[in-house]
């Protein structure tokens, strides 16, 4: 808002608009998208944990665990989207987090690292310190490329089946020593412990 105790136009524009813009995001992110993230990473978090990834990271995404307690995870969807200066575009494509607290988080950043060093044009690093703070590396593109197209839906599902072939490809090939090993139920009571940094 404006004004704290205001709304200004573009407040009022967003509240207008919620619900289409929700649903346009939803459904770019549903059915052969969200089958193909499954195909490749495993089971993705349903529901109301979206929502929290988007008053908490400022993103709407589909999401899974590759290691217990969150520590390392991966997003698909929308990122960037509460913008500050109002000018901004938002960002789509996928990323791969690492927790300030995961044991094996020193490996996870060296091969990060030589994912960005390997693929510099595809991939972009956050934070790839051995700092206390969330790191990773984002597969993305602005969603500004995207507003020419007729067909903007189509072509924005294509970017996201190809950001999940790219970051099957870099899971793989450089993170073979990580194993998914969590239950339903333990991942559904640590999923409010995912704040992540990108």
């Amino acid at each position: 808002m404006a004004d704290k105790n205001q709304f200004s136009s573009i407040d009022l524009l967003t509240m207008m608009n919620f619900n289409k813009t929700f649903n346009f995001m939803q459904s770019t992110l549903s059915e052969e998208v969200e089958a193909a993230f499954n195909n490749a990473f495993g089971r993705v978090i349903k529901g109301s944990p979206s929502m929290t990834q988007w008053t908490w990271g400022s993103r709407y995404i589909i999401y899974t665990f590759f290691a217990q307690r969150w520590n390392f995870w991966c997003g698909l969807g929308y990122f960037s989207l509460n913008s500050d200066d109002l000018t901004s575009y938002p960002n789509i494509g996928i990323c791969l987090e690492v927790s300030p607290a995961f044991i094996n988080r020193e490996k996870i950043i060296k091969r990060m690292k030589d994912v960005i060093n390997d693929k510099p044009e595809i991939w972009i690093p956050s934070n790839l310190t051995v700092t206390p703070a969330w790191s990773g590396i984002v597969y993305c593109k602005s969603l500004q490329e995207f507003l020419a197209y007729e067909d903007q839906s189509h072509h924005i599902k294509n970017f996201f089946l190809e950001s999940i072939k790219e970051l099957k490809t870099v899971k793989e090939q450089y993170f073979d020593f990580i194993s998914k090993d969590l239950s339903t139920e333990e991942s559904i009571e640590e999923e409010m412990g995912i704040a992540g940094g990108l």
